[in-house]
């Protein structure tokens, strides 16, 4: 989640999607709303189609409540929720994410709960299907193969037009600056109706029917993979679906495979403690994919980078 939190806000910024400029528009001018009620009988004189107003409740989450770096720092113990039943269970456990809700628009500020509690309650005041959904986080190269299963993130699906889409508007919402360790807000819609073979990369949901894929991966598969970022789904590079995250170093060597390469992009990559990027040179195969051999020396490096375009693509962690 550290690394998250220093890293992958920073570089998954994107510029807004033509389609939701003028929503964004206009939620950018709303006034400050401290009632949820206020804000979706706004988002509802506004607009009239579901697309529009699930666009606008989110656009307004990400850009009114920070990220609550004090509590994720120190977090405060919870105290154990009381129930007899099943349905107790449930109806206490709403009151609880209600609360975070309320406090969240006081304070202006929650960790990914009350994110995703918020969407959730502000997509039911506009008539909008949506769930929470708890599960694992991989944002780290330190976390490739260390299998686990302890939730530590949760986002959302909301469902538009009878089809379910995937959102998470913790990760939409800023970043902390690597230098002052301050807060951020600063809005990308990366992970905005993100396609679900890129959102599983990093999200494992405690239910598979959430990874929204016609055929669902294991846990193991998904900590085996390595870190992508944003950068990588927008080009046309692939990387061959057999490629681990975890390399092992082969007589100094450490080989890449893939299945696309574009000659428009240019690929570089770093290993750890190396100051300066260096060239990846891909040759094409006979079978019409494509390798790459990078000379590994530093024996202390445990992180390789590609950049595509100078921009960070992909994290490998290195056996």
């Amino acid at each position: 989640m550290r690394n998250f939190l220093y890293v992958f806000f920073f570089i998954c910024s994107t510029a807004l999607s033509q389609n939701y400029e003028l929503v964004d528009k206009v939620v950018g001018e709303y006034p400050p709303f401290y009632s949820l009620n206020s804000l979706s009988n706004r988002i509802k004189n506004d607009f009239k189609t579901e697309t529009d107003k699930v666009r606008a409740a989110y656009t307004w989450i990400a850009k009114n409540i920070d990220y609550d770096l004090g509590t994720y720092k120190k977090p405060r113990a919870l105290s154990a929720i009381m129930y007899v039943t099943e349905k107790g269970y449930e109806i206490e456990l709403k009151k609880r994410l209600k609360r975070k809700v309320e406090i969240a628009l006081i304070s202006r500020k929650t960790l990914c709960e009350g994110y995703s509690a918020m969407f959730v309650e502000l997509c039911n005041l506009l008539n909008i299907e949506s769930v929470i959904i708890k599960g694992v986080s991989k944002v780290d190269p330190s976390e490739i193969n260390e299998y686990r299963t302890t939730k530590n993130h949760a986002w959302n699906a909301v469902k538009i037009n009878n089809k379910w889409q995937l959102l998470d508007i913790t990760w939409s919402s800023g970043f902390v600056e690597p230098v002052s360790g301050k807060w951020i807000n600063s809005f990308n819609d990366f992970f905005y109706f993100t396609n679900p073979e890129s959102f599983i990369t990093s999200h494992f949901p405690q239910f598979n029917e959430w990874q929204l894929l016609d055929t669902p991966i294991s846990l193991e598969s998904f900590f085996e993979k390595p870190i992508f970022y944003a950068h990588y789904f927008k080009s046309n590079i692939e990387l061959d679906e057999n490629q681990k995250g975890e390399i092992k170093v082969l007589e100094n060597l450490i080989v890449l495979n893939f299945n696309r390469t574009n000659k428009n992009d240019n690929l570089y990559y770093t290993l750890s403690g190396d100051k300066y990027v260096k060239r990846l040179r891909v040759k094409k195969n006979k079978d019409d994919t494509y390798s790459a051999l990078i000379r590994y020396k530093a024996k202390t490096s445990n992180i390789l980078t590609l950049y595509i375009n100078l921009k960070p693509a992909i994290d490998f962690k290195i056996n």
